[in-house]
């Protein structure tokens, strides 16, 4: 395989090489000629403008100094939108870490205070229990009507409870 594109290539320049010699009489370019190497300016034409013959601008070359081509442009590496990302992913994973956090001390602080209201409910709940069974039978009777009056009065509008005294 590899023999066969060695010998079609070989056949290509021949070719080539055949047309190139009856195009320019006898001159055969060499292949190991440099393909890329100093290039001569192409002389600029003569502007003529009526009688007036006008030459255009000479270059460095030209006059006869020589001058070195200016180096190709390489670009360099734009390092901004990179150091945005960067910026950006730390800032997002820090206030992320922030919030998540936040939301995690007030998780405990809630389950705390739920846990100490619950506890001080029943320690509340169990001085009253006691303090209810301490009572005699018509103290708590006395005490239960007293709470039914004081519901009845403090469902009255401000009418009634003008009227009935």
């Amino acid at each position: 395989m590899a023999w066969r594109g060695c010998a079609l290539k070989w056949v290509k320049t021949e070719l080539i090489r055949s047309t190139n010699t009856t195009l320019r009489s006898s001159r055969e370019i060499p292949q190991y000629q440099q393909r890329y190497g100093f290039r001569q300016e192409a002389k600029r034409p003569d502007i003529k403008k009526g009688n007036v013959v006008q030459k255009t601008k000479v270059s460095p070359s030209e006059a006869g100094t020589p001058s070195l081509p200016p180096p190709p442009k390489v670009p360099r590496p734009s390092l901004f939108k990179p150091l945005m990302f960067t910026v950006g992913f730390t800032g997002c994973s820090f206030g992320a870490a922030a919030i998540l956090q936040y939301e995690t001390l007030k998780s405990r602080v809630r389950t705390a205070q739920d846990e100490e209201k619950s506890e001080k409910f029943s320690q509340d709940m169990t001085y009253w229990h006691d303090w209810w069974n301490k009572l005699s039978g018509f103290q708590q009777q006395l005490i239960l009507l007293v709470s039914t009056m004081d519901d009845f009065w403090s469902s009255l509008s401000e009418g009634q409870k003008t009227v009935t005294g």
